[in-house]
């Protein structure tokens, strides 16, 4: 078998599939409308309560600070529920690539790369060229991510009464919602 080529690559096969947790029931995160809209607080470190006026019980966010103390921090939110899904990566299977000559293999390029991948010759092996590069990446990448499905948010806001003496909670606004995370974590799969 002869080959002649500037760059010849074989790699391995892998198939990279992952396998996922939801959260047992719907999560409830908040965002503070008006603030860091990129900030969301989850149910363990906010809560709805209280405006500074009677009539609306759950009208204002309260977010939790470094000393575990809570503090009304608006009354415009997004209130979303969602199902947090983490997914983590493994591999099923592997089946490495083969280039198999029943003589010579002969090869004529500048780079030769063989990652994970048999390379059989039944007589000789010759490589010409600058340079070979066993197993170029290490192997395959898998990742944990988190990510948010299923989700839906509501936008409120709290008005005075006619007499301005109570709250009242409204909606002005609903509609579905996505977040994607940062990975949780990188790693290097099995092969």
């Amino acid at each position: 078998m002869l080959i002649d080529t500037k760059v010849l690559k074989t790699r391995m096969h892998t198939l990279k599939s992952g396998t996922s947790h939801r959260s047992p029931r719907p999560t409830n995160i908040f965002i503070a409308i008006g603030k860091n809209p990129s900030r969301v607080y989850g149910s363990h470190e906010a809560f709805l309560g209280p405006t500074s006026k009677k009539g609306a019980p759950t009208g204002a966010l309260y977010i939790k600070d470094a000393h575990g103390n809570h503090h009304r921090v608006g009354e415009e939110i997004d209130e979303i529920t969602v199902d947090l899904v983490v997914y983590k990566d493994h591999t099923r299977w592997s089946d490495p690539a083969r280039m198999v000559a029943g003589q010579d293999l002969i090869t004529y390029g500048n780079q030769l790369i063989n990652d994970k991948s048999q390379m059989n010759a039944g007589a000789g092996f010759a490589m010409t060229g600058d340079k070979v590069v066993q197993t170029p990446n290490g192997g395959l990448i898998g990742q944990t991510i988190k990510t948010a499905e299923n989700g839906n948010f509501v936008s409120r806001t709290v008005v005075s009464s006619a007499a301005g003496r109570r709250h009242k909670r409204i909606d002005i606004g609903s509609g579905p919602y996505t977040q994607t995370f940062a990975p949780l974590e990188t790693y290097e799969l099995p092969s």
